[in-house]
């Protein structure tokens, strides 16, 4: 086995074959950020030599590094986003080769900076603990099934409170929103925010951005890529009404159902799902963190 490498244009056949057919995969990305980060350059491989003339691929790693300004006190990001290998080695062995290559060859920049991961399986929490991640939370996928059975009335707010579409101008205040909200782990970046499709709509009180949430499509499921509310405005139904909003806007799209996550220590998120009829599929995920301090 040769020293892992960033990929190149020839492996990208490889790779293909990796994503389709390897026995140990952990895939979070979909078909389009797959193809985006394949041309941006953040897959790394592990060649194997098969004899003199011919070389092959054990597995491939895609790091997604997201560095912030410094002025802005949070850290930057790193995230392992994809894996796939073949059954040689120990997935212990192969993820510290290609993560040493990215630690070796990426440049993280200067000040703090956080090392994200998540996993489905018992074999890749382990490969994550061998190259220092530690395990942060669980996060566990409610659903709200048979959408077209439900029938919501919107959610009555205060006097100068109104729930609205999100607009171009918005998006400044909806980062620092997002930041007072979340953790480094969850947080969204501008970037992130303007890739975001489907539907964005604001709760706005007395002119102020209070929250807001994110609903995209995938079929006939509508997915709540985001929800939340300002910490000094919670618990005056702000939550509640997003989220209804989000319900009907699904309806009126013809989905079937309406999916989401959340850490399992969000026991407050938890209560406003299960209370608005969204039930726990059965599946989860982990999530790793390695922090680098500045």
């Amino acid at each position: 086995m040769t020293a892992a490498r960033r990929a190149s244009v020839e492996d990208e056949t490889a790779c293909g074959w990796l994503l389709a057919c390897a026995p140990r995969r952990q895939i979070h990305m979909d078909t389009a950020e797959l193809k985006k980060a394949w041309e941006e350059g953040h897959f790394w491989v592990l060649p194997v030599q098969q004899n003199v003339w011919v070389e092959s691929l054990s597995a491939f790693l895609v790091v997604e590094v997201e560095r912030r300004p410094a002025a802005l006190s949070v850290p930057s990001r790193s995230f392992f986003r994809a894996f796939a290998m073949e059954c040689a080695d120990t997935p212990e062995a192969v993820r510290r080769q290609l993560s040493d290559a990215f630690f070796q060859h990426a440049l993280l920049g200067p000040g703090a900076h956080c090392l994200i991961a998540f996993s489905t399986e018992r074999w890749f929490d382990r490969a994550l603990e061998s190259v220092g991640l530690v395990w942060s939370e669980q996060v566990l996928y409610l659903e709200l099934d048979q959408l077209f059975r439900y029938h919501w009335e919107s959610v009555p707010l205060a006097a100068g409170c109104t729930v609205q579409p999100a607009g171009p101008g918005d998006r400044a205040a909806l980062v620092r929103l997002d930041e007072e909200v979340f953790g480094p782990i969850w947080r969204w970046s501008s970037a992130r925010l303007s890739e975001a499709g489907g539907q964005m709509w604001l709760a706005r009180c007395d002119g102020e951005i209070v929250g807001y949430f994110s609903l995209g499509w995938f079929g006939d499921t509508a997915f709540l890529a985001r929800l939340a509310v300002k910490p000094s405005w919670q618990g005056q139904g702000i939550g509640r009404a997003l989220l209804v909003q989000g319900v009907q806007l699904a309806q009126q799209a013809g989905m079937r159902r309406m999916l989401l996550g959340t850490q399992a220590s969000n026991l407050r998120a938890l209560q406003l799902y299960r209370r608005t009829g969204f039930r726990e599929t059965g599946q989860s995920f982990n999530t790793f963190v390695r922090h680098f301090e500045a």
